[in-house]
């Protein structure tokens, strides 16, 4: 850092401390504004007051975060207003960001009185400027008659020069200033911004336009955030809304397939079986829906009535192998039976005996062919036997 620089900082420290004095964080916050603004008036000059301003101005351009120095400016602004005028430098917006500061350090008190101050020397300024346009206003009225009676020579004896070089270049900004105002506040910053560059190329002396180059500088990129995050907000919002109709499509869909699988009346194995197979298949495949708690019973019950019903068709399929295989024995001992009467000669109750294992064997009887061979045979005996023989005994 040259000599030059640190000097600087220290005459800009030494303002700071002059017009700030010790911060107190606590306690009366508007005693000690009113004491810093009070010993600003009365201690300080206009021209004293104009350099100081000068040197926080280009502090803060360094700077502009800077609490204590933003603090002094103002302080300063308050006691002589007409300075914060020169530099076009709003009071207003200046004091609400050194207000974001102190809340951000937790003051709020301190914050809160701050904005109090300024609103009330906002209005109390306002009231001054009317009071004076009032008396000027007054005294344009009284003055107008003796205007009246000069000589008409006198008025036009003389003609204005042309402007020099440099009242051309203050018109020039001048109007340009006019430009950047109208088109900060119909929000063409860039607009506004470009102005305000041209004027710094005319005046490069001109420490509060660069300052307000930045302040619009700032102001635009936190519209840019701002609509960033609205951008992010919407977006999300979209993505939350397509989300919701996706599910609400899904499960719609869910359950058109599951109204779609075909109901299967009690009793009815085959139709109980096909119906759980789909609910089987839609709870695999779905995984998760709203409406799956619904399914899920419904397959619970399909299948303790599909395994109650297949256990009753399992114990009547089971009678009948029992069933058959009773009979089978009955028709085997039958058989039997009636051989053992043929060899006897007991040739008609070997029929009998014989016939009876036919109807107990039924048609898949392994002995069926062979007993109704015998039967065959011995009725034909029968029929062909002597009567003298008689009945064979």
């Amino acid at each position: 850092m040259s000599s030059q620089a640190a000097d600087k900082k220290l005459f800009v420290d030494d303002v700071v401390t002059a017009l700030t004095g010790t911060v107190q964080p606590s306690g009366d916050s508007r005693g000690v504004f009113q004491d810093q603004m009070q010993r600003a008036t009365e201690e300080f000059d206009l021209r004293t007051a104009e350099a100081f301003a000068r040197a926080l101005l280009e502090a803060l351009c360094q700077d502009p975060i800077d609490p204590r120095r933003l603090e002094a400016l103002l302080i300063l602004g308050l006691a002589h207003p007409t300075i914060l005028d020169r530099h076009r430098i709003s009071l207003q917006k200046e004091g609400d960001r050194l207000a974001a500061m102190l809340i951000g350090q937790g003051q709020h008190d301190r914050a809160r009185t701050l904005l109090d101050v300024i609103a009330n020397a906002t209005v109390e300024q306002a009231a001054q400027a009317e009071r004076a346009l009032e008396t000027s206003s007054t005294a344009d009225t009284a003055k107008a008659p003796l205007d009246a009676q000069k000589d008409e020579p006198a008025a036009t004896a003389s003609v204005a020069p042309p402007p020099s070089p440099v009242e051309r270049d203050h018109a020039r900004i001048e109007a340009l200033l006019r430009q950047a105002d109208e088109a900060a506040e119909r929000g063409r910053t860039a607009r506004a911004i470009h102005l305000l560059q041209e004027v710094v190329s005319l005046d490069r002396h001109r420490r509060d336009v660069a300052r307000m180059i930045r302040d619009l500088r700032w102001q635009e990129q936190d519209r840019r955030a701002r609509s960033m995050r609205r951008l992010k907000t919407a977006v999300l919002v979209l993505a939350l809304g397509a989300c919701v109709a996706g599910l609400v499509w899904r499960e719609t869909g869910v359950r058109q397939r599951y109204a779609a699988i075909p109901t299967a009346k009690p009793g009815d194995l085959a139709a109980m079986r096909a119906r759980l197979e789909s609910i089987d298949g839609l709870v695999a495949e779905e995984r998760l829906w709203v409406g799956m708690a619904a399914a899920l019973t419904e397959r619970t019950e399909l299948q303790r009535e599909v395994s109650d019903l297949e256990m009753r068709l399992a114990a009547q399929n089971s009678e009948v192998v029992q069933e058959k295989a009773r009979n089978g024995e009955m028709a085997d001992a039958a058989r039997s039976r009636g051989m053992l009467m043929a060899q006897q000669g007991r040739f008609e109750d070997a029929l009998v005996d014989l016939r009876r294992a036919l109807e107990l064997g039924g048609p898949g009887w392994p002995q069926r062919r062979d007993v109704e061979t015998n039967i065959t045979a011995i009725a034909d005996w029968i029929e062909k036997r002597p009567e003298r023989q008689g009945n064979g005994r």
